[in-house]
């Protein structure tokens, strides 16, 4: 009998330990499907059309099409954004943005970079002159 007795109690703590561990492990993972790797998905489109006086601009849109909203790009005086390049990329976070500019005269092709809402543009650095090279941009990670 004694050892039935220690063993319903070793029994019943070890019930206990494994329903204190059930509880107090959350099944429940709350996901958002916005969120890879901790930065948050913006769900949106960035790409370049040419305007009425054939400058290019940098807008922005939802996957869906919606929501079209043009960059309001403070670019630096002399400086337009770069027509044959590939467009510009948004970094992950989706708080800032990179893009190919030039300088008008002399003929020089830079990366720039910029908040997402076109504030703080900053000339990251001279890829080549306009007529001999300039590069693409690849992804922002």
């Amino acid at each position: 009998m004694k050892k039935f007795l220690l063993g319903s109690i070793a029994f019943f703590l070890f019930s206990i330990s494994v329903s204190i561990l059930q509880t107090s492990c959350d099944k429940d993972a709350d996901a958002d499907p916005n969120t890879t790797n901790g930065v948050t998905q913006m769900n949106k489109i960035v790409y370049m059309i040419p305007n009425l006086e054939n400058n290019y601009e940098i807008w922005t849109a939802n996957y869906d099409g919606t929501n079209q909203t043009r960059v309001n790009l403070s670019m630096p005086s002399g400086f337009g954004v770069f027509p044959y390049s590939n467009g510009p990329r948004v970094s992950p976070d989706g708080q800032k943005m990179f893009f190919t500019g030039f300088r008008k005269t002399p003929h020089q092709v830079y990366f720039f970079s910029s908040n997402i809402d076109g504030s703080n543009v900053i000339a990251l650095f001279e890829v080549g002159p306009e007529n001999d090279r300039h590069g693409a941009l690849g992804d922002a990670f």
